[in-house]
């Protein structure tokens, strides 16, 4: 099971909203769903790369040393964040408007 920053219902319902939007550029069961599974996955990686592309390299160092020991405490987390101003929800509704326009206007997302 692939492991997602959000969880896969939200971004499968924002990926299902756009298809509705503009045509699939396939047309069999199987080729809607891979293609689907990769708009998806692909809507992750942009979000993650929102929020953690732009991190300093002490910042990446220090988040990474926050994974090592506090992988179960989501608070931990939220306080690096606002720790450096990262507004998370901001970053990943960006992140989605971004993905979103991207997609309609036909661009190659995955």
């Amino acid at each position: 099971m692939e492991d997602y920053l959000i969880d896969r219902e939200t971004l499968e319902k924002f990926i299902d909203e756009l298809i509705k939007k503009r045509p699939l550029p396939v047309n069999n069961p199987e080729e809607i769903g891979s293609f689907k599974e990769k708009q998806i996955k692909a809507l992750d990686n942009s979000i993650i790369q929102a929020l953690f592309g732009n991190l300093t390299e002490s910042q990446s160092v220090e988040l990474n040393n926050l994974l090592a020991v506090e992988q179960e405490n989501p608070s931990v987390f939220q306080s690096f964040f606002q720790k450096y101003n990262i507004n998370v929800e901001k970053t990943i509704s960006d992140a989605m408007t971004k993905f979103g326009v991207e997609y309609l206007r036909g661009g190659q997302n995955v």
